[in-house]
């Protein structure tokens, strides 16, 4: 199975739960592990380095972010970050 070609056939309600019990059911399992580039981290709200996380796994997948709030570029996360800050 390609890299990807999971994660397009599991429908995107599946829970962690379900999808485990999918993995430990398989009689084999070849498992492949892909390093994205880091991701700097210094001055940015956790929920931007969140959102670039996601968006590098979707990347190396090969598949579409599931939720718009994660697609949301870094300055937009940061403006929103510094506006909740602010009291906003």
């Amino acid at each position: 199975m390609a890299m990807g070609q999971c994660a397009r056939r599991l429908p995107t309600s599946t829970t962690f739960a379900e999808s485990l019990a999918l993995i430990i059911q398989q009689r084999n399992l070849i498992a492949e592990s892909t390093f994205a580039e880091t991701i700097p981290s210094a001055g940015k709200h956790r929920r931007e380095v969140t959102a670039l996380a996601e968006n590098a796994v979707a990347k190396i997948l090969n598949v579409e972010v599931p939720s718009d709030k994660f697609a949301r570029s870094g300055a937009d996360l940061s403006a929103r970050a510094a506006g909740f800050a602010e009291g906003h």
